[in-house]
């Protein structure tokens, strides 16, 4: 979502992505370590759709939905932190991801700073 939210895309973005997901990674419970490669492939496949759904008139309905389905994870300020991560990556930090950002904070209760010099 952070990626693709200004809706240009950036081949740090990208790498971006792929690392703070596999940094992300050390705490979920897969039997298999996602690759570059998988997490390249997922990112390509489902990319269409995620800027359908981010432009779409209900994106706030299905922002929160991804949301929820991450409630029970722990340590959700890693994810944010990753978000950041991904969205200063190109060298420009713009409105649409600190959005998503501020949005995400606010839904998990996470009191966060998110200024423009990031």
């Amino acid at each position: 979502m952070t990626t693709l939210s200004d809706k240009k895309l950036y081949a740090a973005e990208i790498d971006s992505f792929v690392k703070t997901v596999q940094a992300l990674e050390t705490q979920n419970c897969f039997t298999e370590p996602l690759s570059e490669a998988k997490l390249l492939m997922w990112f390509e496949l489902n990319k269409e759709q995620l800027l359908y759904l981010i432009k779409a008139p209900d994106f706030g309905k299905w922002h929160e939905v991804c949301l929820i389905a991450l409630e029970n994870v722990e340590n959700k300020s890693q994810i944010l932190q990753a978000m950041i991560e991904i969205a200063i990556s190109d060298d420009e930090f713009h409105y649409s991801e600190k959005a998503i950002i501020m949005l995400t904070a606010r839904h998990w209760n996470i009191d966060i700073e998110v200024s423009n010099n990031l």
